[in-house]
């Protein structure tokens, strides 16, 4: 795609846009073979890449608005939330796991082991089975068709690298005031499912804002690694404080069984609170974080 000095400058963050796109189907062709020979993490980082290539396509929508991107973005949607799905599974499996080892060794032992490995294991097996099916699907294959018929970036002159780094600080700052909203509207929810429903949007906000930084590391790299690593910050709080609240139910779930044994339920309780202490201290650097942001100069 040749396009003269003056339309590049009309359209300066597109080819930006469309170099990070590119690399991301790279990345998941080659994620999906791991994936079919289940080498570890990788469906979370396929996730991940599918993830920031549906963000960049919400992020910088204006600049590819001449392109047909529509079906690729919903399609990029679904392909995320059932690889979510397994990878949810494995993320709360590992945890429980992690946060059992840490008790004490007397507290230990396969009572306790038992009943998450057989609520978790049996909903990991199947979204497992989900997604080598999706793989094998007409629907993932012309996703891959259509992301490949995106046009090619091109080689920017001079005067439309200056009108990018422009448009790019424009697009950030916008990314920037929805998480700024996001955020506010949280603020005001009292603690309970809706604060965490919130919490959770204002995740993906920063998300987006943390790929839309990503990929204007080329051009503005000070400025979008500064902006990528704040935005990865709060994406990572805010993480760690839905995975506590998922454990969490999960574990208050399991303690209705009349069965279980009095040891477990005593571990639990105890795995309960550190998840509980955990989870403060995500919201807390969570907290501290947004003021970072908010004090960085977006220019």
């Amino acid at each position: 795609m040749n396009r003269p000095p003056d339309q590049q400058a009309k359209a300066p963050a597109h080819d930006i846009a469309l170099s990070y796109l590119s690399a991301r189907l790279s990345e998941i062709k080659l994620l999906e073979s791991d994936v079919r020979a289940d080498v570890p993490d990788s469906i979370h980082q396929m996730r991940t890449a599918v993830r920031k290539s549906r963000s960049t396509l919400v992020a910088y929508r204006k600049a590819l608005s001449s392109l047909p991107t529509r079906q690729l973005s919903r399609d990029l949607k679904w392909l995320g939330r059932v690889l979510g799905e397994a990878r949810d599974a494995e993320v709360l499996h590992d945890r429980l796991s992690h946060r059992l080892a840490e008790l004490p060794a007397t507290s230990r032992s396969a009572e306790i082991f038992a009943p998450i490995d057989a609520r978790l294991a049996p909903a990991f097996a199947t979204a497992t089975v989900n997604v080598l099916q999706v793989l094998d699907s007409n629907r993932y294959a012309l996703l891959l068709e259509n992301f490949a018929t995106l046009p090619r970036p091109v080689q920017m002159s001079r005067p439309a690298k200056g009108q990018t780094k422009k448009t790019c600080r424009q697009i950030t700052r916008s990314e920037n005031l929805k998480l700024r909203i996001a955020y506010d509207r949280a603020l005001v929810i009292p603690e309970g499912r809706s604060r965490d429903a919130a919490l959770h949007e204002v995740r993906k906000c920063a998300k987006r804002l943390m790929h839309t930084a990503e990929a204007q590391c080329g051009i503005r790299p000070r400025r979008a690694l500064e902006v990528f690593a704040l935005a990865r910050q709060i994406s990572r709080s805010l993480g760690e404080a839905h995975d506590s609240v998922i454990c969490r139910d999960l574990l208050a779930l399991l303690e209705t069984d009349s069965r279980l044994p009095e040891s477990a339920q005593e571990a639990y309780g105890r795995i309960t609170v550190r998840e509980a202490q955990l989870c403060d201290e995500a919201l807390q650097e969570f907290t501290r974080t947004m003021t970072r942001l908010e004090q960085y100069p977006h220019n």
